[in-house]
Protein backbone atom coordinates (compact mmCIF):
# COMPACT_ATOMS: atom_id res chain seq x y z
CA UNK A 1 0.00 0.00 0.00
CA UNK A 2 2.68 2.62 -1.13
CA UNK A 3 -0.48 5.25 -1.44
CA UNK A 4 0.15 5.42 2.31
CA UNK A 5 3.25 7.37 1.34
CA UNK A 6 4.98 5.76 4.77
CA UNK A 7 2.54 7.13 7.32
CA UNK A 8 1.78 3.57 8.84
CA UNK A 9 5.50 3.26 9.71
CA UNK A 10 5.68 6.56 11.24
CA UNK A 11 2.16 6.97 12.76
CA UNK A 12 2.31 6.55 16.22
CA UNK A 13 -1.10 5.25 17.07
CA UNK A 14 -3.49 3.28 14.71
CA UNK A 15 -6.59 5.88 14.87
CA UNK A 16 -4.14 8.51 13.40
CA UNK A 17 -3.79 6.59 10.34
CA UNK A 18 -7.49 5.65 10.51
CA UNK A 19 -7.59 9.65 10.22
CA UNK A 20 -4.86 9.83 7.58
CA UNK A 21 -6.88 7.62 5.23
CA UNK A 22 -10.55 10.06 6.12
CA UNK A 23 -11.96 6.53 7.96
CA UNK A 24 -13.15 8.22 11.09
CA UNK A 25 -16.55 9.39 11.83
CA UNK A 26 -17.68 13.08 12.01
CA UNK A 27 -18.58 13.81 15.79
CA UNK A 28 -21.39 16.49 16.56
CA UNK A 29 -21.18 17.16 20.54
CA UNK A 30 -22.68 19.20 22.82
CA UNK A 31 -22.71 18.91 26.35
CA UNK A 32 -23.16 14.85 27.48
CA UNK A 33 -24.86 14.41 24.15
CA UNK A 34 -22.02 12.86 22.10
CA UNK A 35 -23.50 11.76 18.16
CA UNK A 36 -20.87 9.92 15.72
CA UNK A 37 -22.09 10.84 12.25
CA UNK A 38 -20.77 9.83 8.62
CA UNK A 39 -17.06 9.43 7.70
CA UNK A 40 -15.38 12.54 7.37
CA UNK A 41 -13.03 11.62 4.21
CA UNK A 42 -11.28 13.65 4.64
CA UNK A 43 -7.83 12.19 3.82
CA UNK A 44 -6.25 10.23 1.16
CA UNK A 45 -9.45 9.21 -0.84
CA UNK A 46 -6.88 6.70 -3.22
CA UNK A 47 -6.09 4.80 0.03
CA UNK A 48 -9.45 5.44 1.13
CA UNK A 49 -11.15 3.82 -1.87
CA UNK A 50 -8.47 0.74 -2.18
CA UNK A 51 -9.72 -0.24 1.33
CA UNK A 52 -13.20 0.22 1.38
CA UNK A 53 -12.54 -2.38 -1.59
CA UNK A 54 -10.73 -4.45 -0.07
CA UNK A 55 -13.07 -4.85 2.90
CA UNK A 56 -15.40 -6.18 0.06
CA UNK A 57 -13.46 -9.48 -0.14
CA UNK A 58 -14.19 -10.41 3.53
CA UNK A 59 -17.82 -11.19 2.57
CA UNK A 60 -16.21 -14.79 1.99
CA UNK A 61 -15.39 -16.91 4.49
CA UNK A 62 -11.72 -17.12 5.36
CA UNK A 63 -9.13 -18.99 3.68
CA UNK A 64 -5.47 -19.74 2.75
CA UNK A 65 -5.85 -20.35 -1.12
CA UNK A 66 -2.93 -21.99 -2.55
CA UNK A 67 -1.58 -18.94 -4.45
CA UNK A 68 -1.61 -16.88 -0.61
CA UNK A 69 0.89 -19.49 0.29
CA UNK A 70 2.97 -19.21 -2.43
CA UNK A 71 3.09 -14.95 -1.79
CA UNK A 72 3.54 -16.05 2.62
CA UNK A 73 6.66 -17.75 1.73
CA UNK A 74 10.04 -15.97 3.20
CA UNK A 75 7.69 -13.77 5.34
CA UNK A 76 7.78 -13.42 9.03
CA UNK A 77 5.38 -15.66 11.30
CA UNK A 78 4.16 -12.61 13.12
CA UNK A 79 2.88 -10.86 10.24
CA UNK A 80 1.22 -14.53 8.82
CA UNK A 81 -0.23 -14.81 11.87
CA UNK A 82 -1.60 -11.17 12.55
CA UNK A 83 -2.75 -11.62 8.74
CA UNK A 84 -3.99 -14.93 9.56
CA UNK A 85 -6.32 -13.46 12.79
CA UNK A 86 -7.29 -10.61 10.65
CA UNK A 87 -8.63 -12.75 8.05
CA UNK A 88 -10.42 -14.42 10.51
CA UNK A 89 -11.76 -11.62 12.70
CA UNK A 90 -12.92 -9.39 9.71
CA UNK A 91 -14.84 -11.99 7.82
CA UNK A 92 -16.67 -12.90 10.51
CA UNK A 93 -17.51 -9.28 11.67
CA UNK A 94 -18.50 -8.59 7.99
CA UNK A 95 -21.42 -11.71 8.46
CA UNK A 96 -22.15 -10.37 11.69
CA UNK A 97 -22.98 -7.21 10.93
CA UNK A 98 -24.87 -8.67 7.74
CA UNK A 99 -27.03 -10.91 9.34
CA UNK A 100 -27.79 -7.86 11.73
CA UNK A 101 -29.34 -5.91 8.68
CA UNK A 102 -26.60 -3.24 8.29
CA UNK A 103 -26.55 -1.43 5.10
CA UNK A 104 -23.30 -3.03 2.78
CA UNK A 105 -21.69 0.57 2.44
CA UNK A 106 -21.36 0.87 6.46
CA UNK A 107 -20.18 -2.91 6.88
CA UNK A 108 -17.48 -2.24 4.03
CA UNK A 109 -16.74 1.36 5.99
CA UNK A 110 -16.50 -0.42 9.17
CA UNK A 111 -14.35 -3.38 8.33
CA UNK A 112 -11.72 -1.13 6.18
CA UNK A 113 -11.62 1.45 9.39
CA UNK A 114 -10.41 -2.42 11.50
CA UNK A 115 -8.28 -3.50 8.58
CA UNK A 116 -6.14 -0.36 8.68
CA UNK A 117 -5.06 -1.33 11.83
CA UNK A 118 -3.93 -4.60 11.20
CA UNK A 119 -1.81 -3.16 8.83
CA UNK A 120 -0.47 -0.46 10.85
CA UNK A 121 0.59 -3.33 13.30
CA UNK A 122 2.27 -5.47 10.37
CA UNK A 123 4.18 -2.14 9.71
CA UNK A 124 5.15 -1.67 12.52
CA UNK A 125 6.37 -4.90 13.32
CA UNK A 126 8.97 -4.21 9.79
CA UNK A 127 9.40 -0.77 10.67
CA UNK A 128 11.18 -2.03 14.22
CA UNK A 129 13.32 -4.53 12.64
CA UNK A 130 14.72 -1.61 9.98
CA UNK A 131 15.25 0.00 13.10
CA UNK A 132 17.11 -2.60 14.96
CA UNK A 133 18.98 -3.63 12.29
CA UNK A 134 20.55 0.27 11.53
CA UNK A 135 20.25 1.25 15.00
CA UNK A 136 19.45 4.47 13.58
CA UNK A 137 16.73 6.62 13.18
CA UNK A 138 15.28 6.90 9.75
CA UNK A 139 13.14 9.50 10.20
CA UNK A 140 13.23 12.37 7.48
CA UNK A 141 11.46 15.12 8.09
CA UNK A 142 7.45 15.72 10.61
CA UNK A 143 4.27 17.14 8.89
CA UNK A 144 2.21 18.31 11.28
CA UNK A 145 -0.70 16.44 9.41
CA UNK A 146 -2.41 14.34 12.41
CA UNK A 147 1.13 13.27 13.82
CA UNK A 148 2.91 10.93 10.67
CA UNK A 149 6.35 11.12 10.25
CA UNK A 150 6.93 11.13 6.60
Amino acid sequence: MGVFSGCPVFCDHPSKLMSYVGLTPSEYSSGDHRRLGRLTKAGNSRARRLLIEGAHAYRFYAKVSKEMQARQEGLATMVIDTAWRAQVRLCKRYRYMSQRGKNSNVIKAAIAREMIAFIWSIARYYSNLEKMRFKIPIFVGFSDLHGCWF
